[in-house]
């Protein structure tokens, strides 16, 4: 069976190539890697990070293919959803087999978008979702076929456990994943805040900060997250204390997360990361799917409510 996967691949997006990488380890259960074909906005890179097949999107391999499947991550959202959509839709004329594997959907107030989700969700063949809130979703804009809720797909790049992650008694590091949003005064506010913070922890505390970028996206400025790694050094008054770290791939990024004490995250896969590590994290929420897709409970602040006063009394309550 010759199956094509079809997501968010490519473009400089740890989280991403997180969910890439669980779902082939998902799929390879049942499936062999010689028949997957991965649809890449970078086909080399993509080929180099997960040892897979990669091409751009085409309609010839498409027409060559038994299944496709459409995810997994966060891709039904106003600005990237009628992509997706136009494959699941092309797919099932041209007779194929369709998957929407472990989504995340979010609300969307164009009434032309919900139409199409429900057009093209009720003509997959299976449908899984990554939480809760994206399921209801669906059923309020008239899904009718059968939804399972399952995990976000990066969980499985781990062997899950229960247990805490041991730290001495003093907290030493504090990783952080954060973002830009592409609205000025939101981003003005974030950038003054951590500086703030970062200058407040490495002073009193002596801890170190290690900000760890998960997106450097190769078109959108806002997604590359080493713009405000950079403006938060700048007003930073102990640069020493201060450490960017910037994973090669996933297997990178694992071993990045065993030197953290406590995360603060924006990025939801940064989160998957540290909850699944067990790390005592802070999620900064700037979009729902921080708080529905996160497997555990955890602290967060709403980006309204993201303040000095509001971190520190987070970071106390979870460094105790």
């Amino acid at each position: 069976m010759k199956i094509i996967i079809y997501g968010a691949y490519g473009y400089g997006n740890l989280g991403d190539e997180a969910i890439l990488d669980g779902t082939l380890k998902i799929l390879q259960k049942i499936h062999k890697k010689d028949d997957l074909l991965v649809f890449s906005f970078d086909p080399r890179e993509t080929s180099s990070l997960h040892n897979v097949k990669s091409k751009k999107v085409n309609i010839h391999d498409l027409i060559k293919s038994d299944k496709v499947i459409v995810g997994g991550g966060g891709l039904f959202f106003d600005a990237i959803m009628r992509g997706y959509i136009l494959l699941i839709l092309v797919s099932k004329f041209l007779g194929k087999e369709v998957e929407i594997f472990r989504v995340g959907v979010s609300e969307t107030k164009s009434k032309i978008n919900r139409s199409l989700i429900k057009l093209a969700f009720n003509m997959a063949d299976k449908i899984s979702v990554r939480d809760k809130k994206s399921e209801s979703i669906l059923r309020s804009y008239g899904v009718s076929k059968n939804i399972d809720v399952l995990d976000d797909p990066a969980y499985s790049v781990f062997d899950y456990s229960e247990e805490l992650k041991k730290r001495s008694d003093k907290i030493e590091s504090i990783g952080m994943s954060l973002r830009l949003t592409n609205d000025d005064a939101v981003d003005k506010n974030i950038e003054d805040v951590f500086a703030e913070f970062i200058n407040y922890v490495t002073k009193k505390y002596k801890i170190k900060v290690y900000f760890v970028p998960f997106c450097i996206h190769k078109e959108a400025l806002f997604e590359n997250d080493m713009i405000l790694a950079t403006r938060i050094e700048q007003r930073l008054k102990n640069n020493e204390g201060f450490i960017t770290l910037v994973p090669k791939n996933t297997e990178d990024l694992v071993n990045i997360f065993k030197k953290f004490d406590i995360f603060i995250g924006m990025r939801l896969h940064s989160l998957i990361f540290s909850t699944t590590n067990n790390i005592p994290s802070i999620g900064i929420a700037y979009a729902d799917k921080i708080k529905h897709a996160v497997r555990k409970n955890i602290r967060t602040i709403d980006l309204a409510d993201l303040t000095f006063k509001n971190l520190i009394t987070e970071f106390e309550f979870v460094g105790n």
